[in-house]
C-alpha cells in the first residue's frame, strides 16, 4: 500500500503544472536635459500636389515642450545566450497579428514599429500617390516594392533583427520610420511625454538595451545626481514582482546632435 502510496504521490507530482514565474512591470521616463529643441520642417520636394499640403516636420527628435519628455526612446530586452525569456500569457494573442506601416499623409505611421518575429509585416497605402519602402534589412532579405494605393504588401521577417531597422520611401527622400524586430515582446516606444511601460517582465536579472533613432544606443544618462554608464547602451536591472518604477532619466541635449 505504501509502495502506491508513494508511487501516486510522484505520478501527480509529475503531472501537476510547474510553478508559475512572477512578474513585474516596468516603469521610467526619458527627459531631454536642455531647452527643448523647435521642430524642423521637411523638405517636400515631390507630389507636392499631395504632399505640400500636409506641413510635415522631422520626428527624428520629438520632445515635449512643456514636459521635455522624448518620444520613441525603445527599451528592449536581450534575450541571455544560457536561458531562455518566459512569455506571460498575456502576449499570447498579439503574437502572430500583423505589425502595421501605414502609408498617410505623405508620412509612415507610426514613425517606431515594435513587432516580433511571429507576427507578418503590412506595409499599407491610404493616400492616391505610390510609394516604393525599402527596409535596410540585415538577418532577413531584402525587399523593395511599390505599395500601390489600397496596398497592402506583407512581408515576413522570420529572424531577428540585430539592431532597429531603416525604412525609407525611394521616392519621396523625406519619408523614413524604424522597426524594431524582436524574438520576444518585451519592448516597449516611449510616448509623448517621454513615459515608458514594459509590462509582465519575468522576475529576474535582465539586461535592456536603450536606443533612439538620433543617438543609437543610449551610453549615458543622468538618475537624480548620479550619472549612467550604459555600454552600447546597455543597462542590467533585477525586475521585482510587482510595479518597478524607476523615476525619470535625463539625457543630455548634446546626444542628439545631428550625426
Amino acid at each position: 500500500m505504501r509502495r502506491i502510496s508513494a508511487l501516486l504521490v510522484m505520478i501527480f507530482a509529475l503531472a501537476a503544472p510547474a510553478r508559475g514565474n512572477e512578474w513585474g512591470d516596468l516603469h521610467l521616463r526619458f527627459l531631454y536635459d536642455g531647452e527643448p529643441p523647435a521642430p524642423r520642417a521637411l523638405l517636400v520636394d515631390k507630389d507636392q500636389a499631395i504632399c505640400g499640403k500636409q506641413k510635415l516636420l522631422d520626428e527624428s527628435l520629438v520632445v515635449d515642450k512643456e514636459t521635455r519628455g522624448i518620444a520613441n526612446v525603445v527599451v528592449m530586452l536581450l534575450k541571455p545566450k544560457d536561458r531562455d525569456v518566459p512569455i506571460h500569457e498575456s502576449y499570447e494573442k498579439a503574437s502572430a497579428e500583423p505589425a502595421k506601416i501605414v502609408s498617410r499623409n505623405c508620412r509612415f505611421e507610426p514613425h517606431v514599429l515594435l513587432m516580433r518575429t511571429t507576427q507578418p509585416l503590412e506595409l499599407d497605402n491610404e493616400d492616391p500617390i505610390g510609394y516604393n519602402p525599402k527596409l535596410e534589412l540585415f538577418a532577413n532579405p531584402s525587399n523593395s516594392s511599390i505599395i500601390p494605393t489600397g496596398g497592402p504588401l506583407r512581408l515576413h521577417l522570420r529572424n531577428e533583427e540585430p539592431a532597429p531597422v531603416r525604412l525609407d520611401c525611394t521616392i519621396h527622400p523625406w519619408m523614413s520610420a524604424f522597426v524594431i524586430v524582436r524574438d520576444n515582446p518585451y519592448m516597449s516606444l516611449s510616448d509623448k511625454s517621454g513615459e515608458l511601460r514594459l509590462r509582465n517582465v519575468p522576475a529576474g536579472e535582465w539586461t535592456f538595451r536603450v536606443w533612439h533613432e538620433r543617438t543609437g544606443f543610449i551610453n549615458q544618462v543622468r538618475h537624480g545626481e548620479k550619472t549612467l554608464e550604459w555600454p552600447k547602451g546597455r543597462m542590467t536591472l533585477t525586475i521585482k514582482s510587482g510595479d518597478n518604477e524607476l523615476g525619470e532619466f535625463r539625457i543630455p541635449a548634446e546626444v542628439f546632435k545631428r550625426r
